[in-house]
């Protein structure tokens, strides 16, 4: 869609976004796979107390998917949307922006969740982790 709205350097913020956000995707999937197929989000509460390598590595590859400052992910957006704005395609970049909010609150709970103490009654421990509130 941004390359064809007309862009000038379109085609490099495209370029610069997927390097950016291939290796995260694929890190995160990584991860994924090593927690196996039947893993949840309550199956994430404490990884970085448990697993601490792969709970970092999921935890930076969330927080650039989510395009927070400091993250690779967000030099991305921003060019996708320097290169939205001489182009004057608001509506794009306005549905972009929406996006990102959406992408913040949605990998944000799961990076939190990596982060969050599990809590142990009877020994077992249970996850505080809705997918939603």
């Amino acid at each position: 869609m941004i390359l064809a709205s007309g862009a000038d350097n379109g085609s490099e913020a495209v370029l610069f976004y997927l390097a950016a956000y291939a290796p995260a995707l694929l890190s995160a999937l990584c991860v994924a796979a090593l927690l196996g197929q039947s893993a949840t989000l309550d199956d994430l509460t404490g990884l970085i107390w448990r697993r601490p390598l792969a709970g970092a590595a999921l935890a930076v590859a969330l927080l650039s998917l989510a395009g927070l400052p400091t993250a690779v992910g967000f030099l991305a957006k921003y060019f996708l949307f320097l290169a939205l704005i001489p182009a004057e395609a608001w509506i794009l970049l306005a549905v972009a922006a929406a996006g990102s909010a959406v992408g913040i609150d949605f990998y944000g709970r799961f990076a939190a969740a990596i982060f969050r103490q599990p809590s142990h009654e009877g020994g077992t421990p249970t996850a505080q982790a809705p997918m939603h509130q």
